[in-house]
């Protein structure tokens, strides 16, 4: 039993260390252009992240918020 709890809260961690990791990079990346908005396209190109894996940093992100004058469109705040 132990070491199923065990497994389990490693395999979280890991989970949550690399969304963290991957939120870092688009965050630094949002911080650093000259744009507010930044579509996925841009957000994949820039960072080499697969857009579903974007979609879901920027919907899970406390720090990034979906852009309301564009569709697919994300903006630090």
């Amino acid at each position: 039993m132990v070491v199923v709890i065990s497994l389990a809260a490693h395999y979280y961690l890991y989970i949550w260390v690399k969304f963290k990791m991957d939120e870092g990079l688009v965050l630094n990346y949002m911080q650093e252009s000259n744009s507010e908005c930044h579509t996925i396209e841009q957000l994949v190109s820039a960072v080499a992240i697969k857009p579903k894996r974007i979609v879901l940093i920027c919907s899970k992100s406390k720090k990034i918020r979906s852009s309301p004058s564009l569709e697919n469109a994300w903006v630090v705040g």
